[in-house]
Parts: C-alpha cells; sequence; structure tokens
C-alpha cells in the first residue's frame, strides 16, 4: 500500500526539487510518509516558537546584529557553525559601544574566546541558568512592567494574573546559588549576565542552534531563552531579538515552509485539517481525498518502521543519515535489512548512507543546479547554476521528474524549477507566507 514507501530529506535541498518530492509522495503516491533531517535539527527551536508565540518564525533579522548592546550565544559554537555571522558578531564587538558578549557552553571553543563573559555548566543543566537569570531580572527590577501588562499572558483568560504570580513563584526556587550548585556554573556570572541582559535602555540578542535544540528537553530551554526577552520587553526592536541561527541551509524554505515534513502541507498547512488538504488537492489538480488525512512518519519512526519492516521502500535526498541519525549504527542495520528497498540520490559516493543503499543515482551539486533557498531570516534568494555537472550527474529536481513519469505520475510534477516557482507561489497566496509578487526574474 502507500505507506510502504518514504521519502527521506533534506534541509539542503533546494525549495523546487524538495517541493517535487512532496506533492509527487502526498499527491501521486498519496502517502504522507515525507520527512528530513531539519525534523532533527530544528524541531525544538519551531515548537519553542509555537508553543510560546503562536507562530514558528524568529521575528528578528541578521541586521540586528549590527544594533546589539549585548548578544547572549548559547547552545552555539558560532564561529565554527555560522563563520559569517560571526564575523558580524565581532565587527559589532569591535565598533559598538561598550557591546557585551555572555557565552553559555559546556565547551572553551573559538566562540568563547570574543566573550566577555563565558559561563561553563554541567550539559543539560543551562535551564536552571536561564531560570536563574530570570529569578536575578525580577528580584532586581530589570524586567518591563509596562510591556508586560500591555503584551504577555502567563495563562488563560482571567487566570492571566494568577499565573504571573505563580511564574514568580516558580522563579523563586532558582536563585543564582541554586543553579549554581546544579550546574556547576559560578552565582555571580549568572547574576553577571543577567543585569547585561537585562540593563534598562540597552538592547539584548539572544542567538542559539543545535546545542538548545538537539536534546530532550530542547522545546524548554528555547521557551526559557524567549522568557528573557518577553519580561524584559526586548523583543521586536532594532538590537533586541531572539534568533534561532538555522543548522542548514534551506531548513525553513523548502521543508518548513514547503511542507515537506510527514504533518504538513505548503506554507502553514496541516495534513490533519481538512480544509488544508481541500485547498491543497485544488491547487494540484488532483481528484478530492487525494491526500491521506493522517500525518506520516516523522524522521526516527520512519526509520523504526523501516528497521520492523513495515517501510519497504525508501528514497534518500541530499542527506546521510547512515552517518547522522543518533544511534545510527541501529539504523545503519534498517537501511541494510533484507527487504527494505533504499534509493540514494548523492554527489558523493560512497557515503555511510550510499553504502548501504540498493541504487545511488549520482545528484548534481549546489554550484550544478538552480533553485531557491530560504535563510535563517525567512529571505528567500535565487542560486544560479554556475557550472554544468560532470558525469551522469543530475539535479535532483530532473530525476524526480523521470521517478514520475516511470510510476505513471509525470503530469503532476511541474516541467521546469521556474514551473514549480509558480506553482508554490500560487499556493503560497493568501496565506502568511504569501510572496506572489517574488516573480523568477525579480
Amino acid at each position: 500500500g502507500p505507506d510502504a514507501v518514504g521519502f527521506y530529506g533534506s534541509g539542503q535541498g533546494l525549495t523546487e526539487e524538495t517541493y517535487a518530492a512532496n506533492k509527487l509522495f502526498k499527491g501521486g503516491l498519496r502517502t504522507n510518509n515525507v520527512d528530513g533531517n531539519p525534523r532533527l535539527c530544528m524541531a525544538s527551536a519551531v515548537a519553542g516558537y509555537v508553543s510560546t508565540y503562536g507562530k514558528d518564525e524568529p521575528m528578528g533579522c541578521y541586521e540586528d546584529i549590527d544594533h546589539a548592546d549585548v548578544m547572549l550565544l548559547v547552545g552555539s559554537n558560532t564561529s565554527e557553525a555560522h563563520p559569517i555571522i560571526f564575523r558580524r558578531i565581532v565587527k559589532r564587538k569591535q565598533t559598538g559601544k561598550d557591546v557585551k558578549i555572555i557565552v553559555l557552553d559546556p565547551r572553551r571553543t573559538p566562540t568563547s574566546r570574543v566573550a566577555d563573559l563565558h559561563i561553563s555548566f554541567t550539559p543539560g543543566t543551562d535551564l536552571a541558568i536561564l531560570n536563574a537569570m530570570a529569578n536575578v531580572l525580577f528580584a532586581e527590577g530589570l524586567v518591563d512592567e509596562a510591556f508586560i501588562a500591555k503584551h504577555l499572558a502567563f495563562g488563560e483568560g482571567t487566570e492571566a494574573n494568577k499565573a504571573l504570580a505563580d511564574y514568580k513563584a516558580f522563579l523563586a526556587a532558582y536563585t543564582p546559588e541554586k543553579a549554581a550548585e546544579l550546574s556547576g556554573a559560578k552565582a555571580e556570572d549568572i547574576v553577571q549576565a543577567a543585569r547585561w541582559f537585562g540593563e534598562k535602555g540597552r538592547t539584548a540578542m539572544s542567538m542559539w542552534t543545535m546545542g538548545l535544540n538537539q536534546r530532550t528537553k530542547g522545546v524548554w530551554a528555547n521557551n526559557l531563552v524567549h522568557n528573557l526577552h518577553l519580561v524584559t520587553g526586548k523583543i521586536g526592536l532594532p538590537g533586541s531579538t531572539p534568533f534561532s541561527l538555522t543548522g542548514q541551509p534551506n531548513a525553513c524554505g523548502g521543508v518548513r515552509d514547503g511542507g515537506a515534513l510527514a504533518h504538513l502541507l505548503p506554507y502553514g498547512r496541516q495534513i490533519a485539517n481538512e480544509k488544508h488538504r481541500a485547498e491543497v488537492e485544488k491547487l494540484w489538480n488532483v481528484p478530492a481525498g487525494t491526500i491521506a488525512p493522517k500525518p506520516g512518519l516523522a524522521t526516527i519512526d520512519m526509520f523504526r518502521a523501516l528497521e520492523e519492516g513495515k517501510l519497504k521502500a525508501l528514497w534518500v535526498m541530499c542527506t546521510n543519515p547512515g552517518q547522522s541519525l543518533p544511534n545510527a549504527n541501529r539504523y545503519r542495520k534498517a537501511l541494510e535489512r533484507e527487504g527494505a528497498f533504499v534509493v540514494v540520490t548523492e554527489a558523493y559516493h560512497p557515503t555511510r548512507t550510499s553504502e548501504l543503499a540498493d541504487v545511488v543515482l549520482p545528484a548534481a551539486l549546489w554550484a550544478e543546479k538552480e533553485g531557491v533557498y530560504g535563510c535563517g531570516e525567512r529571505r528567500y534568494q535565487l542560486l544560479e547554476r554556475a557550472v554544468k555537472p560532470l558525469g551522469e550527474a543530475r539535479p535532483d529536481f530532473d530525476i524526480l521528474r523521470d521517478l514520475a513519469t516511470r510510476l505513471g505520475h509525470g503530469a503532476l510534477l511541474p516541467a521546469t524549477p521556474d514551473a514549480a516557482w509558480d506553482e508554490l507561489r500560487a499556493l503560497a497566496k493568501g496565506t502568511a507566507y504569501d510572496f506572489t509578487g517574488m516573480t523568477r526574474d525579480r
């Protein structure tokens, strides 16, 4: 049946090729078993944004770095993971007036070398530190009472004020001394970090990535960073914003915006929502009821289904799960299990995944194809082809087009990346993501 197959994609795939795979599997093969590695890198950030603000979007941009008086880097070795952004941070430090950089990291990394304050701690205990920082903000009058009263809800309806009192009572247990005891950090460092972050009249920006996201309490860690901005009112202003640093170049553009996850459809639509499914079916020109109403298998569930023999065939594009999955050795056995049919489109061979595949299709590299990326601040940019692919390598979009034709769904997929972009603009029209005017030429 349809759910015996799955597609595992990537935040490194171009938007149009990710869209082609999503449309083929959900609209052609009628399975929602479409997921990708952004599930691993950004799921905690997504759930953190949604549970705090109701929307999966950072409200800031890279330019906020140029206006930030204080930068809190937590769960990110920015120097090595985001070197261009790090250069901008360093430039702000060098040219701004009394700019402070706080780094929360168990390790001493190249990033921590530029820090005015590096707080080291036992891994996993930074939740206590973030709560203790909030404790200090309230205790020393560094919160913005007017902003809290006007803009924040700590609970539902009439319970809001009581919930604020409950929150303060909760924080009371997280004194800097208690957090130091739990984390191994110094109490005076926690106090200093909170004072710098909360200082009146100065802006504060936070940045984080996998250190907060790839962990069992990642959503909570994200929530606690947001809390610091909300109670101080340092949000939605130049230089004051929480800002997640995306793990991959197109995790937000092709996968999250484009709906290439097991529970999503393009541009904020949910598979479980009947109205959303009907909208996409109409835009895709497929019969009503084509898109299955039940969300598909998310990443780890997908590989467990492959392990159990419930998933018979898996198409892997632009990623290397045999290397990068948690408990990789377990899922390597699933990939090479007898009866599991694995296809990999890959620019390199062998990789720890392609060496286990039944079929390896040579894919073009980023410089050998054209398409759109969506970066961390939610801008889209067109990547133009610089050179022709070598040998038998082809863009993933062309490979997927051929697959669709051989499966009898050739008419379903757009003929070119340009045509795919026009479809995406139509799908986004009228949504919060509307970029109708962003033609290919523009």
